[in-house]
């Protein structure tokens, strides 16, 4: 089982080290006097001496093989055992997580002004616990219900996130494994290619990384097939390259999900019910669209009809309940973001594997290569966004959208134990990202970095 390390914050993070390199030709100077040495010669460092001069706040000159001089500077802190990659050098200071979440009310309210979104939800977790929930708005337009902190809404493409919680759940139980293949347990699973078919594993369809073409059975969708029907007309798209390729694909991905729900014998809304519904206490979360409908206090769509959102369409996603069909609270997301914040712990207790649930928070594929020198690329683990933020902390996210009228996303900071989760019952229009990435802006950075 992985350790979770604990975060960093404070004032200093990281070892902030001045390195003076000199050629000892003859003799050296630091802040703490001079010393002396043939060229080439080590004197071996006088660790008592360094720490005594570092803790009265003077820098002290150490001598190394080939004659550089090394003085460390007096702001040196101990990084305890986090490795070399695992922390930043960018503090986050608790009273600048503390002011972010102040912040996260005045910023749901400027954005649903600016966008004119009929309804919303956020919520905040931190240090194990939630410590924002509110709604704003109403639930459908031209009626008084209000939106709450449990106003159940479409996730659209947050399922995806879930749904890989379910998978590592079922891992780790040693139902599967991420690298299984499909066929395994399905056997008349079928891409165009024969010789890529049985090669196709769990991981790779939770990836994105099979091959097959982004947005590949949408449209069958669309027209109403069913879930069984497009799974099997997978096999008519020709594929990218495998496995060096991401083609972001709701049909692939709920394939992977029929393969464990076929391991597990049981349907994938039961199996998302028994391994992370039930064991969370998400009492209002489904992976069903009836239980959507038959909730008393949910927020219906409303699309964006050149500015103005009306409630004019339903979206039935039961086919693709794997990659889009789920439906949540904030508050039982939130619960969610504090399990995966916990590597799998819920009140003390280990619901998931962390092992198996940390391989979905790695990279598996690149999904935004950088396109110049100087910039980063993006990543997609199993169901999840990574990245490496500006100020070098590991972020997590997802968002979703139902172009009809959901617009929903979240955002992890595993590094200072912060997630945020935004939801709308309104067409995409950025507004769930927009409070999520300046929320993450301000806590990592103190302001948001773009509007």
């Amino acid at each position: 089982m992985t350790k979770r390390r604990s975060r960093l914050t404070g004032t200093a993070i990281g070892a902030t080290i001045a390195l003076v390199v000199t050629a000892c030709t003859g003799s050296t100077s630091s802040s703490t006097g001079s010393t002396s040495g043939s060229p080439g010669t080590a004197r071996p460092p006088d660790d008592s001496a360094a720490t005594s001069s570092a803790s009265s706040g003077t820098t002290s000159g150490v001598s190394v093989p080939g004659g550089i001089n090394i003085t460390i500077a007096p702001d040196v802190e101990d990084v305890g055992d986090l490795a070399p990659d695992a922390y930043s050098t960018t503090p986050i200071p608790e009273a600048q997580i503390t002011s972010a979440i102040a912040q996260v009310d005045g910023i749901a309210q400027d954005v649903m002004n600016r966008s004119g979104i009929p309804g919303m939800a956020v919520a905040v977790v931190h240090g194990g616990k939630v410590v924002f929930a509110k709604g704003y708005g109403v639930r459908e337009v031209g009626k008084p219900e209000l939106v709450d902190e449990n106003t159940v809404f479409q996730l659209a493409s947050v399922s995806k996130s879930l749904g890989a919680s379910v998978i590592a759940n079922a891992v780790g139980e040693g139902t599967v494994k991420w690298s299984d293949p499909v066929v395994k347990y399905l056997p008349d699973f079928q891409l165009s290619d024969p010789s890529i078919t049985p090669m196709v594993t769990i991981g790779d369809l939770y990836a994105h990384r099979s091959g097959i073409p982004a947005g590949a059975g949408d449209d069958l969708e669309g027209i109403g097939f069913t879930r069984d029907q497009i799974i099997e007309k997978l096999r008519y798209f020709p594929l990218n390259p495998f496995r060096i390729s991401y083609g972001y694909t709701n049909f692939g991905m709920t394939t992977g999900a029929e393969a464990v729900a076929a391991a597990a014998g049981t349907s994938w809304e039961d199996l998302s019910q028994q391994l992370l519904y039930e064991p969370l206490g998400m009492t209002a979360t489904s992976s069903r669209y009836a239980d959507y409908v038959a909730r008393p206090n949910r927020a219906i769509i409303h699309f964006n009809d050149n500015g103005t959102f009306k409630a004019l369409y339903t979206r039935d996603a039961d086919a693709q309940s794997p990659a889009g069909g789920v439906s949540s609270t904030v508050t039982d997301m939130a619960t969610w973001m504090e399990m995966n914040l916990a590597s799998g712990q819920v009140n003390g207790q280990q619901v998931i594997d962390a092992d198996a649930l940390l391989a979905g928070h790695t990279p598996q594929v690149v999904n935004h290569r950088a396109d110049e020198p100087d910039a980063r690329s993006r990543f997609y683990g199993y169901g999840v966004n990574i990245e490496t933020t500006s100020t070098g902390q590991v972020k997590w996210g997802h968002s979703g959208a139902f172009y009809v009228g959901t617009g929903t996303a979240y955002a992890m900071l595993p590094g200072a134990d912060v997630g945020i989760v935004a939801l709308t019952n309104a067409s995409p229009v950025g507004a769930a990202e927009a409070v999520t990435t300046s929320f993450t802006d301000l806590v990592r950075t103190g302001k948001i970095e773009r509007d």
